[in-house]
């Protein structure tokens, strides 16, 4: 039940992991590639929807009835 959603979760950070990988290299290189960390910061709003949507997917329909089996999982998804 919970795998989509921890699915987009992970994509979500990998992305802001890259995210953040450029701006080191632009800290460490010095080189103008700020127009790559722009064209990720799109993954700010995609973070948006992917969290409506976890939670969502966490209480609503047979997201509360998997919650009782996999605790660990619901968990993650509600922080």
């Amino acid at each position: 039940m919970y795998q989509t959603f921890i699915g987009i979760s992970a994509s979500f950070h990998i992305i802001e992991w890259l995210r953040q990988l450029v701006v080191l290299a632009i800290a460490l290189i010095g080189s103008n590639i700020t127009w790559m960390y722009y064209t990720l910061s799109i993954n700010v709003l995609y973070g948006f929807v992917v969290m409506f949507v976890a939670f969502l997917g966490r209480f609503i329909g047979d997201g509360g009835a998997c919650a009782e089996k996999q605790n660990d999982r619901a968990l993650y998804l509600a922080l």
